[in-house]
C-alpha cells in the first residue's frame, strides 16, 4: 500500500500535468476507502490568467483524485462539487 504523502504527491504532479499554470495548490480532504482500496484526495489551486491588467483573484478550483491504494496508479481525477 502506497502511504498518503505518496498519494498525494501523485495527485500534485497529475494536477501539474494536465494544469501547468496552477498555483498555490492545497490539500483540502485525504480519505481512503478501504472497501475499494483507493485514496481520494482533494486538491484546491488557482488558475491565473495572462492578463495584467486583470485585479480580482480568480476562485479556487477543486479536483478530487482516485488513486489506487496498491499501485498508485491514478484512476480517475473529478471536479470537486459543493452541494
Amino acid at each position: 500500500m502506497i502511504d498518503i504523502k505518496t498519494a498525494t504527491k501523485k495527485a500534485s504532479d497529475y494536477l501539474i500535468s494536465f494544469y501547468p499554470n496552477a498555483k498555490e495548490a492545497q490539500i483540502e480532504e485525504i480519505e481512503v476507502e478501504s472497501k475499494k482500496n483507493e485514496w481520494l484526495i482533494t486538491l484546491s489551486f488557482i488558475l491565473y490568467d495572462d492578463n495584467p491588467f486583470s485585479v480580482a483573484t480568480p476562485p479556487r478550483k477543486y479536483k478530487i483524485f482516485v488513486i489506487d491504494t496498491s499501485t498508485g496508479e491514478i484512476k480517475a481525477m473529478k471536479i470537486r462539487e459543493f452541494k
